[in-house]
């Protein structure tokens, strides 16, 4: 699989671990699964993509909801993306 690692095109084999050393970057080709995590403390991680449709565009191999469920302990002062029905109705 060729990605593009800092810039440069690298060939990585299929299942094998990319370390990005801090402050580095990868990106990969539209449709290819990944996992990112850290091994040794904390990570920062984010993705950076084109226009997407969160129904259609992601998939997972294991079952994973867009979106983590809150438990509203008092008034809702700010609206998430994914709120707006509840504010709505």
């Amino acid at each position: 699989m060729e990605i593009t690692f800092d810039s440069q095109k690298v060939v990585f084999k299929p299942g094998e671990v990319i370390r990005i050393p801090v402050g580095s970057g990868v990106t990969l080709p539209p449709r290819l699964y990944h996992s990112i995590w850290a091994e040794d403390g904390k990570v920062m991680s984010w993705e950076v993509s084109k226009v997407n449709d969160d129904h259609t565009d992601n998939t997972y191999l294991e079952g994973c909801p867009r979106f983590s469920e809150i438990e509203e302990d008092e008034p809702m002062k700010w609206v998430l993306c994914n709120e707006y029905a509840k504010i709505r109705s």
